[in-house]
């Protein structure tokens, strides 16, 4: 019912919360003045006062009203500060809405008090709870508008369940708040309000890992409906393979958790339910172990290629909280997959950027990084950096856009025999001086690129991760060697392909001071590349080759 009268409404609040306030407390009647003005019934008021009711603060209804009239304004400041552009400076926010399972609204997260919530902060509170579901077919779900968002969006849901059905299940499991995606995300449907939906998703959609995973994550406990929401939990193996099914979905890879507890439970035995359960501890384990050792790339390929979605965006961004990065990519439905990858690989953080440059073929001419679908497709040639190395290991920086520090050595030929390369071989020549020259024999190597006779190489170091174990870079420089104040030389470079070597003359070539260069480098763009390299059509012609080999490499001119 709607809530006009002052009175009248501290009436009813009373009666709810077993209390016996009066008006003759002023604060009070501020506060009550301020909520029934932003509530749109007696339920959504009631939730807006109840925190604050039985507070233990004596000024709580100063408090209230403070945080009533200027919440909002505060939010409101604080997004505006983080999103600038193009990305998110802050990922660990906290959700805009939140569902109140007691008085069954969705309330302004800022209504809470403030020792029950910080902004800006990993901290969320402890009795937030989360619910993960896989999303239904849509023939199998209807749309809903309900009282508990405001009637501001239809909630979509499985015909076969109800939202009631969902609360009551959510408080017999414990729950007070809970984050709820169908009614704490502004939904489609609300055509009038579609430019707000559009606006709230960019900040929005890219934190949601951050509703899950923040602290305290060890206590905050994540409702999990393996079938759909509210819908029974069966572990039957056509429902497992569905693509629909909780496993294979992208967006749940940011909400496995340790703290999960199952939805949709009926009381019936459940047939192999250990083989789940199980399932759920080795990939939150992988998981763990992937984010103690700071790179996710080789386990996202993993979970990732297997998984389905609506559509590809959500992949990209539901990877980019994985990869712990320091700003997250705004979220843009106008904008096509491979230009979300491209800004999230210039927001990458330095371990899953190293290994993205290294690992894996681009699939341009002269291109440093991998297309999201070839992220998606590919087995990385390279081997990941080992777990333990940290950037104190590698001379790389700042791949993503295109910098890196290295140690160079220059004027290097490439040859191998036929039978060289199965077993991991390759022959350097370095050029010393006019007339000398030095040959050293790589062994355990693995390679992608085009590795052209008669071309003078230069090769990088990026990283050493063991005796006798160096990640390279196979570059032709443009122009001259240039002194920089910071370091020692500078140059630009382009990507010819990358040599992983575990044995043989490495070290003995990695150590060649007659040739051997501490510089930045700066790589050329695919299109500057073109036009600056000296071979770009006997590249061109070996590229072409290769690609129509389906091959990750190419020694030789093609003839």
């Amino acid at each position: 019912m709607p809530c006009t009268d002052i009175p009248d409404a501290l009436r009813h609040l009373n009666i709810v919360m077993g209390t016996k306030h009066t008006l003759e407390i002023e604060s009070l009647h501020t506060f009550l003045k301020h909520a029934v003005a932003a509530s749109r019934d007696f339920g959504e008021l009631y939730g807006t006062v109840r925190p604050w009711w039985h507070y233990e603060q004596s000024d709580r209804f100063e408090a209230a009203t403070t945080q009533l009239g200027t919440g909002e304004k505060q939010h409101s400041k604080a997004t505006d500060k983080i999103v600038g552009g193009l990305y998110i400076s802050d990922p660990c926010l906290p959700p805009r809405r939140i569902w109140d399972l007691y008085s069954n609204r969705v309330l302004p997260y800022f209504m809470l008090p403030e020792d029950k919530k910080i902004y800006r902060s990993v901290q969320l509170p402890d009795n937030l709870w989360t619910v993960s579901h896989s999303w239904t077919a849509d023939v199998d779900r209807m749309a809903v508008w309900t009282n508990i968002n405001g009637r501001q969006w239809p909630v979509s849901i499985p015909r076969k369940t109800t939202l009631d059905h969902v609360r009551v299940e959510l408080l017999n499991m414990g729950a007070e708040y809970v984050w709820l995606d169908v009614l704490c995300l502004r939904q489609k449907g609300a055509d009038k309000d579609e430019p707000t939906r559009i606006e709230e998703w960019k900040l929005d959609v890219p934190t949601i890992g951050h509703i899950y995973r923040g602290e305290p994550v060890k206590t905050r406990r994540c409702i999990t409906y393996f079938n759909g929401l509210g819908l029974p939990l069966t572990t039957d193996p056509s429902v497992l393979a569905s693509d629909r099914h909780w496993f294979n979905r992208a967006w749940t890879l940011q909400e496995t958790l340790e703290t999960w507890l199952p939805g949709g439970l009926t009381g019936m035995p459940l047939v192999n339910a250990h083989k789940l359960f199980a399932q759920l501890s080795r990939l939150y384990s992988s998981q763990t172990l992937a984010s103690s050792n700071g790179d996710f790339s080789i386990d996202l390929l993993r979970d990732m290629k297997s998984r389905s979605c609506k559509n590809d965006l959500d992949k990209v961004s539901g990877i980019a909280y994985c990869f712990k990065l320091r700003k997250l990519p705004i979220y843009s439905e106008k904008i096509s997959v491979e230009a979300a990858w491209e800004r999230l690989l210039q927001a990458l953080s330095f371990i899953p950027s190293t290994n993205l440059f290294l690992q894996y073929v681009p699939e341009t001419p002269f291109g440093l990084f991998v297309s999201f679908s070839g992220f998606l497709e590919q087995i990385p040639v390279i081997p990941p950096i080992p777990a333990g190395i940290t950037e104190q290991h590698i001379q790389q920086r700042h791949a993503h856009s295109h910098t890196q520090l290295a140690f160079a050595v220059s004027s290097c030929y490439i040859s191998r025999k036929e039978a060289d390369l199965p077993s991991g071989s390759l022959t350097i020549t370095v050029r010393v001086g006019e007339r000398s020259t030095r040959t050293f024999s790589l062994t355990g190597c693995k390679v992608h690129g085009i590795f052209l006779p008669n071309v003078s190489y230069t090769i990088l170091f990026l990283a050493s991760t063991g005796p006798g174990r160096h990640y390279c870079v196979l570059a032709e420089l443009v122009g001259n060697w240039e002194y920089l104040w910071r370091y020692e030389l500078c140059a630009s470079a382009i990507k010819w392909g990358v040599i992983y070597a575990a044995g043989g003359n490495i070290e003995e070539l990695a150590e060649m001071r007659q040739v051997r260069k501490k510089c930045q480098v700066g790589y050329l763009d695919e299109e500057r590349a073109m036009q600056q390299s000296q071979y770009t059509d006997r590249y061109m012609q070996a590229f072409r080759k290769m690609r129509e080999d389906g091959q990750p490499y190419i020694f030789g001119d093609a003839s």
